[in-house]
């Protein structure tokens, strides 16, 4: 800020200074605690991270298919005429 009275330039100091335009930040500090200066990414690739759901709904899919394949199956087993008698009521025939 320029004082126009005094003609001078005023500063005051920051409480955070603030890098320089073009100012390059390094990556890897010198003598530092090596968890402060580490270059690899946290992150997982977004590409990657779609596949991996899209293989576990696949997978939730198919767990949940057998589950009721088996209790269709279980709904529709007899062992004897009784057990028949049984389950062909809960099976609805028509006529052609």
């Amino acid at each position: 800020m320029f004082d126009t009275k005094s003609v001078k330039i005023v500063t005051a100091p920051l409480k955070f200074p603030r890098l320089v335009t073009g100012a390059t930040i390094p990556s890897q500090m010198p003598n530092c605690a090596s968890y402060m200066s580490s270059s690899t990414f946290n992150r997982e690739n977004p590409l990657i991270k779609k596949m991996k759901l899209e293989q576990q709904y696949i997978e939730e899919a198919l767990q949940e298919s057998v589950i009721e394949k088996k209790n269709y199956d279980e709904s529709r087993e007899f062992k004897n005429l009784e057990e028949f008698n049984q389950r062909i009521s809960l099976v609805n025939l028509t006529n052609f």
